[in-house]
């Protein structure tokens, strides 16, 4: 349930057992759906499902639907369920886009791969930022506009050639169109989309 500014009611009641900072509201839902579908597996004795397919309005605020797949991630028995984001592909339709998310404690990458840790965030307005882990990658750069962006990304592919992932940080603003649309241009160059709420990537 959402609020009229596009956030989860009661949005800053955060569960106790909740490491990622998930709302109570979707926390408890996704944990009684998970709950009620381990009780059916038992009964038919079927696997509990293991792929989850977000899929959010395009107006509605990235971080929404990523504290959504965060609580499916965390309440699910066992093991993390597979993520899939869903996209308007045109003429080819509907597609389950797979995304992975940075853990809720952030990551530590091991410098022996000379890892670059790109992202970029989303800062609203068809804005963003983009920055690396890696001392290496130089200075923030800002894009005005997805085509700058996707210039950016291409020139960045360019020179680092052998680097797939891409972090798309949903942190500061944008919304589920504008994440869509980071994966949708970012895809020829990064084939591994990895969705975040600000947790920090360093470099060991």
């Amino acid at each position: 349930t959402l609020d009229g500014a596009g956030a989860f009611t009661n949005a800053s009641d955060i569960p106790e057992e909740s490491v990622t900072g998930a709302p109570r509201t979707v926390f408890d839902g996704f944990y009684a759906m998970w709950r009620m579908l381990t009780d059916e597996a038992r009964i038919a004795a079927v696997e509990v499902p293991t792929r989850v397919l977000l899929a959010g309005d395009g107006e509605l605020p990235a971080k929404v639907l990523l504290q959504a797949g965060y609580a499916a991630s965390e309440t699910r028995p066992a093991s993390v369920p597979t993520l899939y984001v869903l996209v308007n592909g045109g003429r080819a339709g509907l597609r389950a886009r797979p995304v992975s998310l940075l853990p809720p404690e952030g990551l530590l990458l091991p410098p022996g791969q000379r890892p670059l840790g790109l992202r970029v965030t989303m800062l609203g307005g068809d804005r963003y930022r983009v920055s690396a882990a890696s001392a290496s990658f130089g200075r923030v750069m800002e894009a005005a506009s997805a085509v700058e962006l996707r210039d950016m990304l291409r020139d960045i592919k360019r020179r680092n050639p052998g680097k797939d992932t891409l972090i798309v940080d949903a942190g500061e603003g944008g919304t589920v169109r504008e994440m869509v649309k980071v994966m949708m241009l970012a895809q020829e160059e990064f084939s591994n989309m990895v969705l975040g709420l600000g947790q920090k990537v360093v470099i060991g």
